[in-house]
């Protein structure tokens, strides 16, 4: 083999493990290939004369069906310009934030029955959330549109960004800035507030064991909605874990009314809660 090919070879070989490295995300659109002829030179057989391969981003479903933003790669030709960037939402990312909005919105509907206008804004708030990682997805597509597969410092700042763009997907619409849950929070009457606070206290209470009678449990649910008017982000209502970021707010003198010591015990050896919330008058939020 020529020291061309050889080279072409190595090149090839260093091109591959800088897309293992830079993270799971990646794949090749257009798939390369390598002829060698005689002595001469090397080819690499998909790269047209005179143009390259340029980095884009595609959509893609993993194992388990969920959709994710992934490095892709297109060969352009010598002087062709770089395609516009779509403007629509990817199908896949449609169809992901439809079934987490009508999912969660029937659980709600399950807790605190919901009216159809209410429904429907929190319908068009998940469209919302859908929009605007649509728009920070093509915010990186414009910034990285171009790179070169050999640069590897931009190969692993893209990858980065899509690993962020992803874990937004994952967290769907449970994530403290999202438009869903700010309109679920302002939309709420007092009523259908308790009602779901009261469910995901009550089923976090089941899982801390703390073999509660009807009226323990009854009396630290109520304590429990105290404390919790004064949180400031709608995300505990999701992440029942959080209520033992609660405990710390209730009158202890509450508490030892209505608890064995190994009840009380128990409870105050709960561990953190796995997000941190704010509450009012602790500084600012």
């Amino acid at each position: 083999m020529s020291p061309l090919a050889i080279d072409t070879s190595m090149r090839l070989a260093k091109l591959s493990l800088m897309l293992c490295l830079a993270g799971g995300g990646l794949v090749l659109d257009s798939m390369w290939a390598m002829s060698t002829l005689g002595q001469e030179r090397a080819q690499i057989a998909a790269r047209p004369r005179g143009g390259g391969v340029r980095l884009s981003i595609a959509v893609r479903r993993s194992a388990s069906q969920q959709p994710r933003y992934v490095v892709a790669y297109r060969v352009v030709e010598e002087g062709e310009s770089a395609p516009p960037l779509a403007r629509e939402t990817p199908a896949e990312i449609v169809e992901y934030y439809q079934s987490e909005a009508q999912s969660a919105i029937a659980q709600l509907d399950a807790l605190c029955p919901l009216d159809d206008a209410l429904r429907a804004k929190l319908t068009l708030a998940a469209m919302g959330d859908m929009s605007h990682l649509t728009r920070e997805a093509r915010e990186v597509q414009s910034r990285f549109a171009g790179v070169s597969p050999g640069d590897q410092a931009e190969l692993l700042a893209v990858s980065a960004e899509l690993n962020r763009l992803n874990d937004r997907l994952r967290a769907g619409l449970l994530q403290p800035e999202s438009m869903f849950l700010r309109v679920l929070a302002s939309s709420l009457s007092a009523q259908q507030r308790d009602a779901l606070l009261r469910a995901q206290f009550s089923r976090q209470l089941d899982e801390w064991s703390l073999k509660l009678d009807a009226g323990q449990r009854e009396r630290l649910l109520e304590l429990m909605l105290e404390a919790s008017q004064e949180v400031v982000e709608p995300l505990m209502w999701w992440e029942p874990a959080a209520c033992a970021a609660l405990v710390p707010r209730i009158d202890r003198r509450e508490l030892i009314k209505i608890l064995e010591p190994f009840q009380l015990q128990r409870l105050q050896r709960l561990p953190e809660a796995p997000a941190a919330l704010s509450f009012r008058g602790d500084g600012p939020t």
